[in-house]
């Protein structure tokens, strides 16, 4: 069962990397290919090495902050064989609502940790996610103009109100409502797994309400902020005129929306709003193209990248073992 949910991610990861090939060579297109290669040939060396060294401070920060959860929920691991465990979910990242995260449940299943508790850590990094970037995102709200900020509230309101009404979506949230309720009508029973689902969700809220939580949100808003500096420093080579917390909260907000929309990563959606603000802000399409290309390609495919990598370090430790 495990091969085969396995089998349909891959499916869904090269399905991915299919749309991402077509979403930036459209995006090239529109800018005009040969000025947007002539852009990125201006970048210089040091530009890929700075672009890369922020993407993984940013991503130990929130690796920090799922340790610090991790932690809360009464379970730990040494740092660098959670570290593994932690990116090699990524390899996944390009799934729909990034739901081939959840492959850290089955490594994390193998130390003894239930799966209520990796599903709980993982709701928890997403809330953390959600945090960060609604409070980045707020850096541009007093720079757009209120037509603007109408429209964006009745498109994303729309999204979200077909999203939900989607047959799929629906059928999760039953799915989720029956596990609450549980397949016993005996509410006495202490192992149900309507209890069990119960004293996670009080572990939730509790962590919410204390210290432990700001801590791990500090540590994400971080790391979101470290990617939005991605795209401000590609912009900033390509001399675009526009402030760093204007670039940090469009980064942001444009994650939001492309969580929104039904293709893995955001991809295209993210991009859309990412083009948006910057032409709101006056930046010129050809080097936003270039910048956001840039941006992208430092930040979720080069995770996708180490996500590979932990994933064969796990692989060839398992073999080892085993011998």
């Amino acid at each position: 069962m495990q091969s085969k949910n396995i089998v349909q991610k891959l499916g869904i990861f090269i399905f991915s990397l299919g749309i991402a090939f077509v979403v930036y060579k459209v995006m090239a297109a529109w800018a005009g290919i040969h000025y947007l290669f002539i852009l990125l040939l201006q970048f210089p060396t040091y530009t890929f090495a700075i672009i890369l060294s922020l993407s993984i401070t940013g991503y130990l920060f929130r690796f920090a902050a799922w340790q610090i959860n991790l932690k809360y929920l009464g379970y730990q691991l040494p740092v660098f064989l959670s570290l593994q465990y932690y990116l090699a979910g990524y390899l996944f990242l390009p799934t729909p609502a990034r739901a081939g995260l959840s492959v850290r449940a089955v490594y994390l299943r193998e130390h003894n940790i239930p799966y209520p508790v990796s599903v709980t850590a993982l709701l928890l990094e997403r809330i953390n996610d959600l945090i960060a970037t609604v409070i980045l995102s707020c850096l541009i709200i007093g720079q757009l103009d209120l037509r603007i900020i109408l429209f964006i509230t009745v498109f994303v309101g729309i999204v979200c109100l077909i999203r939900f009404k989607t047959k799929g979506i629906s059928f999760n949230l039953e799915k989720i409502e029956n596990r609450f309720r549980g397949n016993s009508t005996n509410s006495n029973i202490k192992n149900s797994p309507s209890n069990k689902q119960e004293s996670q969700i009080k572990k939730i809220i509790k962590l919410l309400r204390s210290q432990t939580f700001i801590k791990s949100q500090l540590l994400v808003c971080l790391g979101f902020l470290l990617y939005g500096l991605n795209l401000y420093f590609a912009l900033n080579i390509l001399n675009a005129n526009i402030s760093p917390h204007e670039v940090i909260g469009t980064y942001a907000f444009s994650t939001i929306v492309g969580s929104f929309s039904f293709i893995p990563t955001g991809l295209g959606g993210a991009e859309a709003a990412m083009l948006f603000f910057l032409s709101v802000f006056k930046v010129q399409k050809n080097h936003s193209v270039a910048a956001i290309i840039l941006s992208r390609l430092g930040t979720i495919w080069f995770v996708v990248a180490l996500g590979a990598i932990a994933t064969v370090l796990i692989i060839v430790r398992r073999k080892f073992i085993k011998s």
